[in-house]
């Protein structure tokens, strides 16, 4: 989604503890009933929000037709309409918009997590890569243990790889060879080694 994170980890079980952030409240309704249906509703933490470097509000292009690509940033979006055949791309890229709120991740962590350590942070927020990481204060990357990032493009990759170098000791980008083939760039970047982090684990099995 346009600012959806998440973070997970350890080794499963009863005392693994999730927070999910999602802004689309399509995907919000969708998610709950799914967590509701797996008896899981009381292990996650939804947070019907964006992330960014600062809080406020912006406004969100929701696709109802590829809703995980929802974002904040939908002229950078349609840049990577080379992935569809031309007939498709206007139905595919078609949008409602939606004023959500924004939050940082700092802010998230503090009110989900206290102090505790996070094992993984997972974000997948389709452009808003930088600014997720930048709201996340400098006290709190301490706590955080590893880091998934989708990242899109290259300026955008080397602004969110610079800056997991200056927290974490082993950085790695690994490109979706699947997606290159279609005209994308398009890849993950995983982080790990970073100050260790003390007490108990918000996210982790106890």
């Amino acid at each position: 989604g346009g600012g959806r994170g998440g973070g997970g980890g350890g080794r499963g079980g009863p005392g693994l503890r999730l927070v999910s952030i999602e802004p689309a409240p399509p995907n919000v309704a969708l998610l709950r009933r799914n967590l509701a249906r797996a008896g899981a509703a009381g292990r996650v933490a939804v947070v019907e929000s964006a992330l960014g470097e600062a809080a406020g509000r912006a406004k969100l292009a929701y696709y109802p037709r590829m809703p995980g690509n929802s974002t904040l940033h939908p002229r950078a979006k349609w840049e990577q309409r080379v992935a569809f055949q031309p007939a498709r791309r206007r139905a595919m890229f078609r949008s409602r918009r939606y004023d959500v709120r924004v939050e940082t991740l700092s802010e998230v962590l503090r009110a989900h997590g206290g102090g505790a350590p996070v094992e993984l942070l997972k974000l997948d927020v389709e452009g808003s890569e930088g600014g997720a990481l930048r709201g996340v204060a400098d006290e709190d990357w301490r706590r955080i243990r590893q880091v998934v990032v989708e990242v899109h493009g290259g300026a955008a990759r080397g602004e969110v790889e610079a800056l997991l170098r200056r927290r974490f000791g082993r950085v790695r980008y690994t490109a979706d060879e699947e997606l290159r083939r279609c005209g994308l760039d398009h890849g993950i970047l995983t982080a790990a080694g970073g100050t260790p982090p003390c007490g108990d684990s918000l996210l982790r099995t106890t």
